[in-house]
């Protein structure tokens, strides 16, 4: 073989008019059933994927250039019209570049057990469906450094599929639209290899339908060799958790995270994410009536992407607002740590009046509406400033008018968290 082309010793060259011949006439490129009749479309493309193909098996060859002519003359509708059930190719090793630049087919085209020895372009492409299933893309010796999948406004109405798909390490997929999208641990074969890297840019882009390997999103090493990246303006219509048995799982809002942060190079926390990626993924969960996922999907978006602050005065406030209000997205817990600083107020109110400590004009704290009353208003008046005698203490000491003023702060600053979380005051944004 030659040290440039391995596969320059292939005999088979297959040429465009096999291309059109096959897909107006739906029959599969490149491979063959028990009787030596061409397999059709329709009976076999399907279960496509559960075959086994390697690079070795390859047996033909056709240029890329001849291949999009082919596509192009089906494109401009010359001639007889293609077959709807598509085009499937075998086997077959693809040479050079393959550009689909601003073609538009409306059926589906499919890559079996193929090898790309060139990257894929689709920038301004229509298509209906693209699928590369136990591909692989090739280092060819002087041409291409890794296999990539690259696309600017590009347009697949149905799926833009991989599985088992080896040797590509870069997929950007910008300002496009894509019905669905799978990224998991079955689309790429050597996600598990050590120091497996893959690319990954969706600026710009629409998925009506992304679908992630639940044990994807539960194993590290998985997350940081397949990572989504830091995309801005993504829009997901659905997002689905899928076992390698198709069944949907549930999706973990902490996995989710993780996964987004897996993109991070050094320390994860001095990089910067669009947050409209997390209200993406957010409100994906929103429509598929998770509300409390994505809920908690925002509030770690919020809590991940200000954890870089170096300030300590602005760590301390975003702390707080992760703490008590979820950064506007969990309001309730304010409120629920003021009814707990309430009960702890009338616990205390209740032993200093045991113990001599506090007093009532007109009569005593030994009651348990009078213990209410005071701890009500040690939490929700504002704080005296004609010294103790102003809160009818009675040889108290110092410590605990400290304490009862230390809970009427806590508690002005609780409720009025709360209030501004839920007026919106406090930025989701």
């Amino acid at each position: 073989m030659s040290a440039i082309d391995p596969y320059a010793d292939i005999d088979t060259v297959l040429t465009r008019s096999v291309i059109t011949k096959s897909v107006r006439e739906g029959l599969i490129v490149n491979d063959m059933g028990p009787d030596g009749e061409p397999l059709h479309v329709s009976a076999h493309s399907e279960s496509a994927s559960a075959s086994l193909f390697d690079e070795t098996d390859v047996d033909a060859r056709i240029s890329a250039r001849d291949l999009v002519d082919a596509l192009t003359e089906l494109s401009l509708g010359s001639g007889d019209p293609a077959h709807p059930a598509g085009l499937v190719i075998r086997k077959t090793v693809i040479e050079g570049g393959l550009h689909l630049d601003w073609l538009t087919l409306d059926f589906p085209l499919r890559f079996d057990g193929c090898v790309f020895t060139g990257w894929v372009s689709l920038d301004y492409a229509t298509l209906k469906d693209l699928s590369f299933s136990q591909c692989a893309f090739e280092v060819i010796e002087g041409h291409y450094p890794f296999g990539a999948v690259n696309g600017l406004s590009v347009s697949v109405k149905n799926r833009l599929d991989f599985f088992g798909v080896r040797g590509l390490k870069q997929l950007f997929i910008v300002e496009s639209t894509v019905g669905e999208l799978s990224l998991s641990a079955d689309a790429f074969a050597d996600i598990a290899e050590s120091g497996y890297q893959f690319r990954t840019v969706l600026d710009g882009t629409s998925i009506e339908r992304l679908r992630v390997d639940a044990e994807q999103l539960s194993a590290s090493p998985r997350l940081e060799s397949l990572p989504l990246g830091a995309p801005s303006r993504l829009v997901v219509g659905s997002l689905e958790s899928v076992s390698s048995h198709d069944d949907k799982h549930s999706v973990d809002p902490r996995r989710i995270a993780k996964w987004i942060m897996a993109g991070s190079t050094g320390d994860p926390r001095r990089t910067s994410y669009s947050r409209q990626v997390w209200e993406a993924f957010a409100q994906a969960l929103d429509r598929d009536s998770m509300d409390s996922e994505a809920t908690a999907l925002r509030v770690l978006g919020r809590k991940f992407g200000r954890s870089k602050r170096d300030n300590p005065f602005a760590k301390a406030w975003d702390w707080l607002l992760w703490a008590t209000i979820g950064y506007g997205y969990a309001n309730s817990r304010a409120f629920l740590i003021w009814l707990g600083l309430l009960a702890f107020t009338i616990t205390t109110v209740a032993i200093s009046s045991a113990a001599g400590f506090l007093s009532y004009p007109g009569q005593s704290l030994d009651n348990v509406a009078a213990i209410l009353l005071y701890s009500l208003t040690v939490v929700l008046s504002p704080v005296g400033t004609g010294g103790p005698q102003d809160w009818f203490f009675t040889g108290a000491p110092v410590v605990l008018a400290l304490i009862l003023s230390a809970f009427k702060i806590a508690s002005l600053v609780l409720l009025g968290l709360f209030v501004s979380g839920l007026s919106g005051i406090v930025s989701r944004r």
